[in-house]
C-alpha cells in the first residue's frame, strides 16, 4: 500500500522501507540529502513503521491508510518540489506520524 502510494504520487526520490520495533512507534521517515546515505547515490527517504499488538492492528491500519500515508506523501512531495540548491533540500529532515493511543 505504501509503495503504491509513492508510485502513484510520482515520487522520483529513492526510498527504502523497513519495519522497526526498537526505536520509534509509528510511521516514521527520514530524508537524507545527496551524499549523506553511505550505500545510496543521490537522495533517499527511509520509511519505517513499527509493529502493533494484534488487537490494535485494525485501528492502526485505518489511521495509517487514512491519515499517515497521505501526510507522508505530502511531506515527501514538499521536499521533492524544492530546487536542488535549496538549503532545505540539502538538510536531513524527519516525518513522524504517531499511531493512535489505543491503550486507554
Amino acid at each position: 500500500m505504501l509503495l503504491s502510494a509513492f508510485d502513484v504520487a510520482g515520487l522520483k526520490i529513492n526510498y527504502q522501507f523497513s519495519r522497526m520495533n526498537k526505536f520509534e512507534r509509528g510511521l516514521v521517515a527520514t530524508f537524507y540529502p545527496d551524499g549523506s546515505w553511505l550505500s545510496v547515490e543521490g537522495e533517499l527517504i527511509w520509511v519505517r513503521c513499527s509493529a502493533v499488538r494484534f488487537d490494535h492492528a485494525p485501528a492502526t491500519r485505518a489511521a495509517i491508510v487514512g491519515e499517515g500515508i497521505p501526510k507522508l506523501v505530502q511531506w515527501a512531495k514538499s521536499i521533492e518540489i524544492l530546487d536542488f540548491r535549496s538549503t532545505i533540500r540539502r538538510e536531513r529532515q524527519n516525518f513522524v506520524f504517531p499511531y493512535p493511543d489505543l491503550e486507554n
